[in-house]
């Protein structure tokens, strides 16, 4: 799958998992060769980070399927 593929499908599974979006900034994706997934990163809103104001998404490149990993 492509990046911008992946970084869809993570807003996606966000969605779906009841964040809303439009507090955090642009994602970042990257892509793990050796385990052939992508990770997505999303990167809370404001100058004050805390626990909790970041989050990303796995998501297998093969299946599409995602995992959502909330707290970072």
């Amino acid at each position: 799958m492509s990046k911008p593929d992946a970084i869809r499908l993570a807003k996606e599974a966000a969605m779906k998992d009841g964040i809303n979006l439009s507090d955090y900034q642009r994602p970042e994706a990257r892509y793990g060769a050796d385990d052939r997934t992508w990770f997505v990163f999303f990167d809370g809103r404001g100058r004050i980070r805390a626990v909790g104001s970041h989050f990303g998404v796995y998501i297998d490149d093969q299946t599409g399927e995602s995992r959502v990993i909330r707290g970072m």
